[in-house]
């Protein structure tokens, strides 16, 4: 998954730096949009698509690693005697060769599986990413904070090792196609930005307020929050509001 940020240049993969700008000494992650507000998915989608290959290859490299373990070992059994009880220096040496390669074997299978998973969430993510980005608000860090706090939140791995949408430990299926799982872009449209905490990271055309169920605007609240403020900024003045028995107010741009 493409990175919100990059505390220097020098960590930013060369594949997606044209991706990246420096703000307040960090390197963002910026989408280009367009007048209507739309993200340009097309160039995203080339960054995604490079981080992609890179995964595959981790996970390449993993098998290919462990490939090469799993030879050594079977050509060093291969070499072992049985032991006729004298001492043999040799033998122990071999024997304690295999048990370093059975280490190193049981060490590249979970360096294997740790690739692998990262490679399946960061695909799942990649397409969240995807479809957030033309409702979320073009500000360093918005995107990934919405992602963290009102999709990541509601994912887990099935049985079959895939990434699915949960409503608690239960699938979430889709509203529009009965039986199926839940899809990231209807997720993404009926579910994390109509929850309505997540409307101070929206863009104007998209969000509205953060209370009511219906999400109306309460600029007359004297407890506000500005939109695209810091999440830690948002919820001081949610716990401020709750406690004076009062909402709290999306400011309008």
């Amino acid at each position: 998954m493409l990175k919100a940020k990059y505390d220097s240049e020098a960590e930013i993969p060369a594949a997606v730096k044209e991706h990246y700008a420096e703000r307040d000494g960090a390197w963002h992650l910026v989408l280009d949009t367009a007048d209507n507000g739309n993200a340009d998915v097309e160039k995203l989608q080339r960054a995604l698509d490079s981080e992609r290959r890179g995964r595959a290859d981790a996970v390449k490299k993993a098998a290919q690693e462990r490939e090469a373990l799993e030879q050594e070992l079977a050509t060093l059994r291969a070499k072992v005697k049985p032991d006729d009880g004298a001492a043999n220096p040799a033998l122990e040496q071999m024997k304690t060769q295999i048990k370093a390669l059975q280490d190193a074997l049981k060490t590249a299978d979970e360096k294997a599986a740790t690739a692998e998973r990262e490679s399946a969430e960061g695909r799942f993510l990649d397409e969240v990413r995807r479809e957030a980005a033309p409702f979320v608000l073009d500000s360093p860090g918005v995107l990934d904070d919405f992602i963290e706090r009102r999709v990541r939140i509601h994912i887990k791995r099935d049985e079959n090792g895939e990434f699915i949408f949960v409503n608690g430990k239960d699938p979430r299926y889709s509203l529009k196609n009965p039986g199926q799982l839940m899809p990231a872009k209807e997720f993404i449209a009926e579910v994390a930005i109509k929850a309505p905490e997540a409307a101070y990271q929206l863009r104007p055309s998209r969000g509205a307020g953060v209370t009511g169920n219906n999400g109306t605007r309460t600029g007359a609240s004297p407890f506000a929050v500005r939109r695209g403020a810091p999440h830690d900024e948002y919820m001081s003045v949610k716990q401020a509001a709750e406690k004076a028995g009062q909402q709290v107010g999306l400011i309008p741009d």
